[in-house]
C-alpha cells in the first residue's frame, strides 16, 4: 500500500470515529462532543454518554479489529498460506466443544450473576432469577 493509501485509511478511521461520537441514540452536535471530551461547558448527560458509552465502545472496536487483522496476518505468515483461518488450528472445533460442554454440564449460569448469553442478562436485570427466564 502506498502513502496515499495509508493517508486515506487513517482519514477514514478518523472520520468514522467522529461519526461514532456524534451519531447515536442521543444525537450530539460536534460542539457538545468537543465540550464533553474537553470537560468544559457540557451537560453531565453529554459527558456520560461520550465518556461512559461511546469512547469505550469506539476503543474496543478499534482494538478488536486491529487484533483480529494482526492475528490473521500472523496465522497466514506462520502457515505460509494466504487462505489460512482459525479452522487450520482447530480453533472453531475447540470453541464448539467448549460451548457444548458448558451447555451439557450446566455451566451456563452461576447463581447471582446475570447470563450474558441472553441479551446481556436483561432477564436477570428485570428480576427473573438465573434459571427461571420465561421461554419466548
Amino acid at each position: 500500500m502506498n502513502n496515499l493509501g495509508h493517508v486515506l485509511l487513517w482519514f477514514g478511521v478518523l472520520a468514522l470515529m467522529v461519526v461514532h461520537l456524534v451519531w447515536g441514540e442521543l444525537p450530539l452536535s460536534m460542539v457538545e462532543v468537543w465540550q464533553a471530551l474537553s470537560g468544559k461547558g457540557s451537560s453531565q448527560l453529554a459527558q456520560a454518554v461520550v465518556w461512559d458509552v461511546r469512547v469505550p465502545r469506539m476503543l474496543v472496536a478499534i482494538a478488536a479489529g486491529g487484533l483480529l487483522a494482526w492475528l490473521g496476518m500472523l496465522m497466514q505468515t506462520w502457515f505460509h498460506n494466504p487462505l489460512a483461518g482459525p479452522g487450520v488450528l482447530g480453533v472453531t472445533s475447540g470453541g464448539s466443544l467448549g460451548v457444548a460442554l458448558a451447555v451439557l454440564l450446566g455451566w451456563g449460569c452461576l447463581p447471582g450473576f446475570p447470563r450474558r448469553s441472553d441479551a446481556l442478562g436483561l432477564w436477570h436485570w428485570w428480576g427473573w432469577p438465573c434459571g427461571d427466564s420465561p421461554h419466548l
